[in-house]
């Protein structure tokens, strides 16, 4: 099922919820009016909450080539600290390990973009 199959099975769903309420109004079956209502309120929630995910999904999905983009830029600049003053003048690297917490953190970054394990 997608995204935009559940949403619109959600909304589905609290329409007939609607429907059963308006039915039972009539009746005075106020029990199951609120089994409706709780059932309407819930299936409300869970499509808004999809629509959000589908919502915040796309946005990732827009940002990541700008992500991609940045990390180059960090890159080239790290590159540029390295060429003209040396590694060991780079507040960003370990002084005891050397490692370089700006090249861990493009990759980390190229990761997330491109979709490996740490994918949000």
């Amino acid at each position: 099922m997608t995204l935009d199959e559940a949403i619109k099975r959600c909304n589905k769903i609290s329409l007939e919820a609607l429907s059963e309420i308006e039915d039972l109004v009539g009746l005075s079956d106020h029990y199951n009016i609120k089994e409706w209502q709780t059932i309407r309120e819930n299936h409300q929630q869970l499509a808004s909450w999809l629509t959000e995910l589908k919502e915040l999904r796309e946005q990732i999905r827009k940002a990541k080539p700008m992500i991609l983009d940045y990390s180059y830029t960090v890159e080239v600049m790290c590159n540029r600290i390295k060429n003209t003053m040396g590694c060991e003048n780079c507040t960003y690297c370990n002084e005891e390990t050397h490692d370089c917490e700006v090249r861990t953190y493009i990759a980390k970054t190229r990761a997330f973009a491109k979709g490996g394990k740490n994918d949000a």
